[in-house]
């Protein structure tokens, strides 16, 4: 009898240590699944957060690229106003002339006085790049004085050098307005003969570095030449160049003030006050 309980208390030990590593067992089985839960749930919620952020992400991109492409209308738009400002700078610029399809005035009042004072014409080798205005054709244009008529600047522009030698003038023109037919819009005018060919006094009354209004007086025809020392014909020596002397980008000045610039006894007034 008593070996008898003995063996069922043993089976009795046995089923509870059975029963207790299964419901250890069972507790672990849980929390794995709970614990696998948990982060099957926090995995779906970052990959809502991903896909959300990709999408905010992703318009925020849209919208920059908007902006971009409206930053570069603007821009465009920008490009555009300030070329539709230059042109009416530029016509504004050119009202006080534009009753005249020549943008420059006439600098001096004379007549052309011989073939060799014409625009271009070629003498031992030796083109003249510019017009002769004489003050007066009698006496061969010679004046006791050795001063003539009044010369005034063609153009808006500043007085960029001097040639005292020849009694010469260069003025730098402002930009020339493009509605003007002329072949070139940014030039030089050159001004010579200016001074006293006995004395050598000088008869320009500007500044270098001075600007200059188109009309503005600056000196006085004269008969000092440094290419024909003997000449005493009182004349002003004008010619226009794009270049940076007469022979580099030599233009007819009639282009720019009217007139005809190769034909001998070419009368032209200077309307200037």
């Amino acid at each position: 009898m008593i070996g008898t309980n003995k063996q069922l208390i043993a089976l009795a030990s046995i089923c509870l240590i059975i029963t207790a590593v299964f419901l250890f067992e069972l507790g672990l089985f849980i929390s794995r699944e709970n614990y696998l839960q948990q982060i099957a749930v926090l995995k779906s919620n970052h990959e809502a957060y991903l896909s959300q952020s990709s999408l905010t992400i992703d318009k925020l991109g849209e919208e920059l690229e908007s902006k971009e492409q409206q930053l570069n209308e603007l821009s465009q738009n920008k490009e555009e106003l300030n070329s539709q400002v230059d042109q009416l700078s530029q016509q504004i610029a050119g009202l006080s002339t534009s009753s005249s399809v020549y943008p420059f005035a006439i600098p001096s009042t004379g007549t052309v006085g011989s073939q060799v004072s014409t625009y271009l014409d070629e003498n031992n080798g030796y083109y003249h790049y510019g017009v002769d205005f004489w003050t007066t054709t009698s006496n061969g244009g010679a004046i006791n004085t050795h001063r003539g008529n009044p010369v005034f600047s063609a153009c808006d522009g500043v007085v960029e050098s001097f040639q005292t030698g020849n009694g010469g003038v260069t003025i730098r023109c402002d930009l020339i307005p493009s509605f003007y037919n002329v072949p070139a819009h940014k030039v030089f005018t050159y001004y010579g003969h200016m001074a006293n060919a006995v004395t050598k006094e000088q008869f320009i009354y500007v500044k270098i570095g001075q600007r200059v209004r188109k009309g503005q007086f600056i000196g006085y025809q004269g008969d000092l030449s440094m290419f024909t020392p003997d000449m005493r014909n009182v004349h002003l020596h004008f010619s226009v160049f794009s270049g940076f002397k007469e022979a580099d980008g030599t233009q007819d000045p009639c282009k720019y003030i009217g007139g005809n610039c190769q034909k001998v006894g070419e009368f032209f007034v200077n309307e200037s006050r």
